[in-house]
């Protein structure tokens, strides 16, 4: 009896244990415990176009790349994805704490914060404007970046023109085109599984994912460094407007 109880404490002790590492570190789940916590979060494969769209646009709200890969993405842009998802997230991550460290000590710039959205490898913020299916299994999704673009009025020079960064690949390097005002039409397809898949492109003319998903792993951590000693400066010595974009400029320029 002893023996039993021993054995059963120890059981649950193991579970106590397993539970926290997979609560607190993600990347030691396996596939399935992967799936039944995106499920727990509103991720599950999509069972119509607009519930596609739905749900990968709520997985790259909450930078979770591989979910989009293995339930919302057509295998060619997965491919991409799936490469470029880690040191997109880490980037991702670093560009949010740059801005929360802004705006808790007061550090205000058009053009910085334009420059780093720009730096996002996918902004999540994106619009469906409507989803048009065409037979039963194939459908258009249009997609605009308007609304949150309209926060940064003439400042697309920025990266046009008078970029910042030393190569635009990094500039949404997750996604085959520089985002702009303009409306984005992509596919989507049912798999042989019945649930559909949004099927982006992984190119655009001057432009494909294999270039800018290749660089951003290979200098994702220089930009994430350059970003964390801004954010040390505006914690040790909240900067001018003027400063904080000189310094952003000479550290993003020092990041190739």
């Amino acid at each position: 009896m002893q023996a039993s109880k021993a054995l059963l404490l120890l059981i649950i002790g193991i579970l106590i244990v397993t539970a926290g590492v997979f609560s607190f570190i993600p990347a030691a789940r396996p596939m399935p415990v992967k799936k039944l916590f995106w499920k727990w979060g509103g991720l599950s494969p999509a069972t119509s176009p607009d519930d596609c769209m739905d749900r990968f646009k709520r997985a790259m709200e909450k930078r979770y790349y591989e979910a989009a890969v293995t339930l919302y993405c057509g295998p060619d842009y997965g491919e991409w994805m799936a490469k470029g998802g880690p040191d997109a997230k880490a980037l991702a991550q670093t560009l949010d704490d740059l801005r929360a460290a802004m705006s808790k000590y007061g550090v205000k710039s058009d053009k910085g914060e334009f420059q780093l959205y720009m730096l996002d490898p996918f902004p999540p913020d994106f619009k469906v404007v409507n989803v048009t299916k065409s037979g039963d299994k194939n459908a258009t999704a249009t997609l605009s970046w308007a609304d949150s673009l309209a926060r940064f009025p003439g400042m697309s020079v920025l990266v046009q023109e008078n970029r910042w960064a030393p190569d635009n690949r990094i500039y949404t390097s997750l996604l085959p085109i520089v985002i702009n005002e303009l409306t984005w039409n992509v596919p989507l397809a049912k798999d042989k599984e019945g649930f559909w898949r949004v099927e982006f492109p992984v190119e655009t003319p001057g432009r494909h994912l294999r270039d800018t998903v290749e660089y951003l792993r290979k200098n994702g951590t220089n930009y994430r460094n350059a970003l964390g000693n801004l954010k040390n400066d505006v914690k040790n010595d909240a900067p001018t407007k003027e400063n904080f974009e000189s310094s952003l400029r000479r550290y993003l320029q020092e990041s190739k």
